[in-house]
């Protein structure tokens, strides 16, 4: 990257002070951008200083000349194309959702987007910090794209965008030991094959796509032992298939209660065997449904607050979060952000192991 060619000029003009900042193109070619209405000179200074911060970004920020037209949304195309094979149905849908969001910049050649582009078009956003932080990472994955394997672009504007933070305190739901017992008895009255998966749910910590993708050979019920090998993945709308876990980490091999294994002794008993041997049929989804069954029960939970109450309790009952991790087929950095949650049951045993330390 050659350097920029540049100067400044400052003047008088309108009772205020105007900034003008000459510049060399990368065809050779001088131009000019300004800024006015400053009432000292120290902050026209200022303002030249941040517009050859714009210009030095866009204007230096080209690697192949050739490709100097392509937009944003040509480049999210190249790189879904390019990835269509190794991207799951919802996650190749979340770039389109992603591209959608900065849709004011999509048709912007992608060597002419700057951080203030980008932050500009965040700042009318309406989502949750959540996903505005979700769109930003795809975004920024496909400049990466554009970077490192269309070398069309030196630097990543993504990287500038400051970071917001989420001033809502959000709270996953931990279901207590007495009210799954009890949301256990109530679903199994209305939809037994409904309770064996919410069963799964709480005394294993699984996904509910992994729970569908289980078959009878995932389970040694002498030993009382589930591996997860496989789960439901959405292949296009309203369509599933069975897939290897996304990552190594999710193979594992999880060790189960024996109210579980009692549970899944009596329904292998009461069911017929399918040829495939899975031990749900579930040609979609029905996470929905699961989850409208327990919300009715404990307003606001789902399916998945029965994996962060799994993480919580064997945390809380003082299993190390290394082997929680590898149980739940999560990184350690997973755990401590998204599951562990400080409950009354983690209140009392601290209360207990103080009163024992300094007993």
């Amino acid at each position: 990257m050659r350097d920029l060619e540049y100067n400044f000029t400052y003047r008088e003009k309108d009772k205020g002070f105007q900034v003008i900042l000459s510049y060399k193109d990368n065809k050779g070619r001088w131009r000019q951008k300004s800024r006015q209405g400053f009432k000292t000179k120290k902050l026209a200074k200022a303002a030249g200083d941040k517009l050859l911060d714009e210009v030095k970004e866009k204007a230096l920020n080209v690697v192949d000349e050739s490709m100097r037209d392509i937009t944003l949304r040509q480049v999210f195309e190249l790189f879904l194309l390019e990835n269509n094979a190794v991207l799951e149905y919802n996650t190749r849908a979340l770039y389109t959702q992603a591209l959608q969001a900065f849709i004011k910049i999509a048709d912007v050649p992608v060597v002419e987007i700057t951080h203030s582009d980008i932050i500009d078009c965040m700042a009318p956003m309406k989502y949750a910090v959540s996903t505005k932080k979700l769109y930003l990472s795809k975004v920024g994955r496909v400049f990466r794209y554009a970077i490192e394997t269309l070398e069309i672009l030196a630097a990543n504007p993504v990287s500038k965008v400051p970071k917001e933070k989420d001033k809502r305190q959000k709270k996953t739901q931990v279901i207590s030991a007495d009210d799954f017992k009890i949301m256990l008895k109530s679903v199994r009255q209305n939809n037994y094959t409904a309770y064996v998966k919410i069963a799964i749910a709480g005394y294993a910590g699984l996904r509910y796509g992994e729970i569908v993708g289980l078959t009878w050979g995932n389970v040694d019920l002498k030993a009382g032992i589930i591996s997860v090998t496989a789960q439901l993945s959405a292949t296009g709308k309203n369509q599933y298939t069975i897939k290897p876990t996304k990552s190594m980490n999710g193979y594992r091999d999880i060790p189960i209660p024996q109210e579980l294994i009692q549970i899944l002794r009596a329904y292998k008993k009461n069911s017929v065997i399918r040829i495939d041997r899975r031990i749900f049929a579930d040609k979609t989804s029905e996470a929905k449904y699961i989850d409208a069954l327990i919300s009715r029960i404990n307003k606001g939970t789902s399916i998945h607050s029965l994996r962060h109450t799994y993480a919580t309790r064997l945390i809380a009952t003082g299993f190390d979060v290394r082997t929680v991790a590898a149980l739940l087929g999560d990184r350690v950095e997973t755990v401590l952000k998204t599951y562990v949650h400080y409950t009354d049951e983690m209140r009392e045993k601290a209360k207990e192991n103080i009163n024992k330390v300094f007993a």
